[in-house]
């Protein structure tokens, strides 16, 4: 595949248990182009999200051309940084209407939280029933995984970084090596800070010269995160008492635990062991759910071992395969449609846990603690439960379950 195509499918159906026509007519579908599916799939009044693995997606530069080329007028409205105006969108009336990065965009004030843009697609779906509606979007935001009936889905391959040396936050990510170079925790910290506070910078996909600087500095980088997560959101908060958390606090973790992933993309990393993550993961929450979905996006091989993820956000969708999650206090968690394949769940607790339609294939879960856990189409297969408490459990139409030894 080039970085043009990319597999597709219509939002939901391969949810539940679909046939096995259907898996089969999916997996035949040859590659396809967001130009291809806005002329021959996507009918008129229908939704396209274009993500990219990994990264984020961006229109082709020849999109208009090609869709010209096919008879339809199109108009691209780039919005990362800007405050998006659904009046104006309205008032455009395209055969296509191509919204780049709106999940970067603001809306009447503040940042644009994923559940609202996905309410603000329904509006625009309704106001123009004509239009062709593509949105190319980081595969972290809450309307890929969240999508409106009828949403045709576009994933490419990972695209290539952006140039960080021009552009808006060029300084900004200039800044923060320089202040690498230091080795002064509190100026990284202020410059990060600072990047991350900019409208149109995406931790999804930080800048290449930071990722760079964050691989020379391994070490010196995941100490600076453990102090933050220590200092704003402690592991015992009713021992000692937390600092007042500053407003670029829950962003400037995110930044600093992404360009950690990206330094490390293979793992296993010891990122987050013994740290309050259920606290911190709230406080990106709060703040929007794609500052969640940054971090949620990159917890593949990661090193969990004793971390709080009690009531915890939802992690629905989330890759959690091959991560050590020994010990973990997960009660409560809500862990649907994800992936834990080859992951270690030894003696943690996941009572009264949501892992519906979950892999867990390989996983180990020996002594874990599924007591009233929801495992309802969940794939154990080759999964380890020796000693794990199922009582109680739901475990319809599950595959793979052997018998464990107590439950």
């Amino acid at each position: 595949m080039t970085a043009r195509t990319g597999s597709w499918g219509w939002a939901g159906e391969l949810d539940g248990r679909p046939t096995d026509e259907v898996v089969e007519a999916v997996a035949a579908r040859e590659p396809a182009s967001a130009a291809a599916l806005l002329t021959d799939e996507l009918p008129p009044g229908g939704l396209l999200i274009v993500t990219a693995h990994r990264s984020r997606a961006r229109p082709d530069e020849d999109l208009p051309a090609q869709l010209a080329e096919a008879g339809l007028t199109a108009e691209v409205v780039p919005l990362a940084g800007r405050e998006l105006d659904e009046e104006q969108l309205a008032e455009l009336q395209p055969e296509v209407l191509v919204l780049d990065a709106p999940d970067l965009a603001g809306f009447a004030g503040r940042r644009l939280d994923g559940v609202m843009l996905r309410n603000l697609l329904e509006r625009l779906r309704a106001r123009l029933p004509r239009t062709r509606l593509a949105i190319y979007v980081s595969d972290a935001c809450f309307a890929v995984h969240h999508a409106l009936p009828g949403t045709l889905r576009l994933t490419l391959p990972q695209q290539v970084d952006e140039d960080a040396s021009t552009g808006p936050l060029a300084d900004f990510a200039g800044k923060a090596v320089a202040a690498a170079s230091t080795g002064d925790r509190a100026q990284v910290v202020e410059a990060l800070s600072e990047l991350a506070r900019q409208p149109s910078f995406d931790p999804l996909s930080p800048p290449r010269p930071l990722v760079d600087t964050a691989t020379e500095n391994l070490v010196f980088f995941q100490e600076i995160l453990g102090d933050l997560l220590r200092l704003h959101w402690p592991l015992a908060p009713h021992r000692w008492p937390t600092p007042d958390t500053s407003d670029s606090a829950p962003r400037t973790t995110a930044v600093l635990y992404r360009l950690l992933s990206a330094a490390e993309p293979v793992g296993p990393r010891n990122n987050l062991r013994h740290a309050d993550v259920g606290r911190w993961l709230c406080a990106l929450r709060a703040e929007s759910y794609e500052l969640l979905g940054s971090v949620t996006a990159s917890l593949r091989g990661e090193d969990l071992s004793g971390a709080n993820l009690s009531y915890a956000p939802s992690l629905e969708h989330c890759d959690l395969s091959g991560a050590d999650l020994t010990d973990v206090d997960g009660y409560r968690v809500n862990v649907g449609d994800g992936v834990l394949d080859r992951a270690v769940l030894v003696r943690s607790c996941f009572a009264r846990g949501h892992l519906k339609r979950t892999s867990l294939r390989e996983a180990d879960l020996s002594h874990a603690d599924l007591e009233y856990a929801s495992l309802q189409q969940a794939d154990l297969t080759d999964a380890v439960l020796d000693g794990a408490d199922l009582h109680r459990a739901l475990v319809d139409q599950a595959t793979g379950l052997r018998v464990p030894v107590r439950g």
